[in-house]
């Protein structure tokens, strides 16, 4: 499986993607436009024949961190805000900074005006969710966001 970017090569240069290739156990490469423009005239000869896609890489287990921020509001009750950052670029991962954003106008908010306690969750991978539990118990509760 050959993804084609639209942009140079240096650009794509060690690029990975969680969703695509490994995933699937399907072997993948990623290439710039040069590349790509190129491949695709080959494929438009209509000649047949072969190429080799070869794979240099390795896959390893990884432990991986969460960041959850609690603002305390008047109750327990909660609301929370996941986004994951598991992506590898801004494009692709920007709830991050959305969160953060969200979490500054609501730290700048008086207590008063927050009635419900707001809980934000970064997670490092898209299939999990800590916030889940991430405040049921006051023994497991985060430090308050500040």
């Amino acid at each position: 499986m050959i993804f084609v970017f639209d942009i140079e090569r240096e650009q794509v240069a060690s690029y990975w993607e969680l969703h695509k290739g490994t995933h699937y156990e399907v072997p993948a490469a990623y290439v710039g436009v040069d590349e790509g423009a190129l491949l695709k005239q080959i494929a438009a000869w209509g000649r047949g024949g072969h190429a080799l896609l070869s794979v240099d890489a390795a896959a390893r287990p990884l432990v991986t961190r969460n960041l959850i921020a609690t603002l305390p509001g008047q109750t327990a009750e909660r609301v929370v805000y996941v986004t994951h950052t598991d992506g590898n670029t801004f494009v692709q991962e920007n709830g991050g900074v959305t969160l953060l954003a969200l979490a500054r106008y609501f730290a700048k908010l008086p207590l008063s005006s927050r009635r419900r306690t707001i809980e934000f969750a970064l997670n490092a991978d898209t299939s999990t969710s800590p916030a889940k539990e991430a405040c049921t118990t006051p023994s497991n509760c985060r430090r308050p966001l500040t």
